[in-house]
């Protein structure tokens, strides 16, 4: 007897949405520390507008597909606006980038391929424009 491999994908949403607040709470403490804990709300605010249109989006009775759609890409998206904003050091690109990555492993947790291609291709739009404002 086969076992049939089912997953929910009300969970993947809501790990989705957790993985969001976290690397939101990462950048912003990351944010403060470089400047000595102090509250700027000017680099506060992109990470506080990330969190809420999260919020929104997890608790929107949208199809599923494109709450997927939206998850992946807003940690994409708001990383691409981080960097356009100027708020990196060298210390932290590393880590920077790797929230890049994180946009693309919440597409692969809705095992289609769909999902994985629009983010890469997101993906590759944004390092492109990156590219280009530095030259």
């Amino acid at each position: 007897m086969e076992k049939t491999w089912t997953f929910s994908v009300g969970k993947i949403h809501k790990v989705n949405y957790i993985t969001i607040i976290g690397i939101c709470l990462l950048m912003t403490i990351t944010s403060m520390a470089m400047v000595n804990f102090q509250v700027n709300m000017d680099e506060l605010l992109p990470f506080i507008i990330v969190a809420i249109v999260s919020t929104i989006i997890y608790f929107l009775p949208i199809k599923d597909m494109i709450k997927a759609i939206t998850f992946s890409s807003v940690i994409i998206l708001s990383n691409f606006g981080y960097f356009l904003l100027g708020n990196f050091s060298p210390k932290t690109i590393a880590s920077d980038v790797l929230v890049f990555v994180a946009g693309i492993i919440c597409a692969t947790l809705y095992f289609r391929k769909e999902l994985l291609v629009i983010n890469a291709v997101l993906l590759d739009i944004c390092v492109v424009i990156l590219f280009l404002l530095i030259l």
